[in-house]
């Protein structure tokens, strides 16, 4: 009843792997009234007849790609694969003839060519007619694979699935994970912990593994001498459809050698859902994260990783402080150290939609939004280079809160977009 046969696929696939990505859209027992209401909703929105009708219209293939789609379920996996040396896998695996484009290189950047993709197959025998009527049948090895008349790809299926690469070589080491004959993935203890770290009924997942992250580091030295720090045993990411809505996990082990910028943004504050409750009812979508200050001090470190744009960035902040009277750590840091919200609101007026943000600044974490609120606007009202004022603002006060409003001189000036009023609560 509960299949996963996009995990299941992890198992195929190797263990020096740099990437792996799966979706599995069989519902848990908690999922399955909730998927039931989106694939209805789909199929009523047309959604499907709009997928069907493009495959169809779009070049003489499409007609028959719509068929094979139909014998695919909607869950997969797709793999990143180290780019092995072609020689060496040409000799694992004799009278494979490689196709075009097929890369040669151990640069991880090029390991985009090197990806392959398991597709559960839910009937077989109309895809194998799909592959002999527009593919080429091939002996590579231990194995049949097919090319693709459309495209410079190769196909082969394993165990219930449809495998297509870019190249024969990495179909071949799938194929020899799958039979024994290589490591698989699940065999190390980084993808076992990086497995736990996400519920059991996750929907989209994505692993990224030491490999990976040693390889592309070493790259990004060589060609932008940049230093960077000592980067986590594994990566995962996990999306999960529940009731309440899309539940997004990211995790990733740090140890006390952990570069400082992952440090901080460990150590922030968790947002105050409090605020959630003083927004506007209605809301077709609301945002909120906590601590932008230390987002700031992150990318700071970041951009200090290259000395030139770090003094250009310098430069930039320094004019800027000069120009408004308002300094960046002194000011702003401590104005943006809360939490923010963003909340959207869609509203119909004439049968045409029209949307409305909300945006707020919290004082949490001792935050200070209101000090920063009335240097921006005293930097606003600074007069021109003639003596006059350039930017007025109306104020009033009504229930604890303050209104903060742009004169109807400036108002009248100014875009649609900025004439939303500033409140401040008491």
């Amino acid at each position: 009843f509960f299949k996963r046969p996009g995990e299941q696929a992890i198992s195929m696939l190797p263990a020096d792997a740099y990437l792996i990505v799966t979706l599995d859209t069989t519902p848990s027992p908690k999922q399955t009234l909730l998927f039931k209401r989106i694939s209805d909703s789909l199929k009523y929105s047309g959604f499907y007849q709009f997928v069907d009708s493009a495959m169809k219209s779009n070049g003489p293939n499409r007609s028959a790609l719509k068929d094979l789609r139909q014998t695919l379920s909607s869950s997969f996996a797709i793999v990143m694969l180290n780019p092995h040396d072609q020689s060496k896998c040409a000799n694992s695996t004799p009278n494979i003839t490689a196709l075009p484009g097929g890369a040669k290189s151990n640069n991880p950047i090029r390991a985009m060519e090197h990806m392959v993709g398991l597709f559960q197959l839910t009937d077989s025998n109309v895809a194998t007619g799909y592959l002999e009527q527009n593919a080429t049948k091939t002996t590579g090895g231990d194995f049949d694979y097919y090319k693709l008349k459309a495209a410079e790809k190769g196909a082969t299926f394993l165990n219930g699935y449809l495998m297509i690469a870019q190249t024969p070589e990495d179909l071949a080491q799938v194929e020899a994970v799958a039979h024994g004959k290589a490591p698989s993935v699940t065999t190390l203890s980084a993808y076992s912990d990086a497995r736990a770290s996400l519920p059991s009924d996750t929907n989209l997942m994505v692993f990224a593994f030491p490999a990976a992250m040693e390889r592309v580091s070493d790259e990004a030295r060589k060609t932008s001498g940049l230093t960077t720090g000592k980067t986590t045993e594994w990566l995962a990411f996990g999306a999960t459809i529940q009731e309440e809505g899309l539940v997004v996990d990211v995790r990733a082990p740090f140890g006390k050698d952990a570069p400082n910028m992952l440090t901080k943004l460990n150590s922030m504050k968790p947002i105050d859902m409090a605020t959630l409750g003083r927004l506007p009812s209605g809301a077709c979508g609301v945002v909120s994260v906590s601590q932008l200050s230390q987002y700031w001090s992150v990318f700071d470190e970041t951009v200090a990783m290259d000395p030139k744009t770090k003094s250009d960035m310098d430069k930039a902040i320094t004019e800027f402080e000069k120009s408004t009277g308002i300094s960046l750590k002194s000011d702003i840091m401590p104005g943006i150290d809360g939490d923010l919200w963003i909340a959207g609101y869609m509203t119909t007026i004439n049968k045409s939609f029209d949307g409305d943000l909300v945006i707020a600044f919290t004082d949490t974490n001792h935050a200070s939004p209101d000090a920063l609120l009335e240097m921006i606007l005293n930097s606003l009202q600074k007069p021109d280079k003639d003596g006059k004022p350039t930017v007025g603002f109306d104020r009033s006060e009504k229930d604890g809160v303050k209104y903060i409003y742009l004169s109807p001189k400036d108002k009248s000036g100014l875009s649609d977009m900025l004439t939303g009023d500033i409140h401040e609560t008491m």
